[in-house]
């Protein structure tokens, strides 16, 4: 079922940002990939290092043992991009990911195994790109 759908404008369900490369984030936007909104994430990555936008949502019940599904569009970049999805969990924030070469330009669909045993503290998306620069990914349709 999905769980955050991102149809209402200014409602973000909770999802916010989790690192200083985001620089805005708005609901109920365009395009989606099911329904009429996406959550779209602005952003700037500055520096060498390999980082970028990260969003995440806390507070998250009911996806252990499932497999999360996220929908997620990245733009059209340069240099080397990975998108991970990725969970924290077991109350010391152990992280567990799952990475793609994303598609550019296109939505692309990352999956992520929770084990039934992981108590989900947060979900989450991160795209890391190797080159500075500015651009505009869109989330939707998380599903579990």
């Amino acid at each position: 079922a999905t769980v955050f759908h991102f149809e209402t404008a200014g409602d973000t369900l909770g999802w916010q940002a989790a690192n200083t490369h985001v620089t805005a984030l708005a609901s109920g936007a365009t395009p989606a990939h099911a329904g009429l909104g996406s959550l779209r994430v602005d952003f700037a990555k500055t520096g060498a290092s390999f980082d970028g936008p990260q969003v995440r949502v806390g507070n998250v019940h009911g996806a252990a043992g499932r497999t999360v599904t996220f929908r997620v569009r990245v733009p059209a970049l340069t240099g080397a991009a990975e998108l991970l999805a990725f969970t924290q969990y077991a109350g010391n924030w152990t992280w567990r990911s799952h990475a793609i070469n994303p598609t550019l330009d296109a939505w692309n669909t990352l999956t992520l195994d929770v084990p039934a045993t992981d108590n989900v503290q947060t979900l989450g998306i991160w795209l890391r790109l190797a080159d500075p620069q500015t651009g505009t990914l869109h989330l939707d349709a998380v599903n579990y």
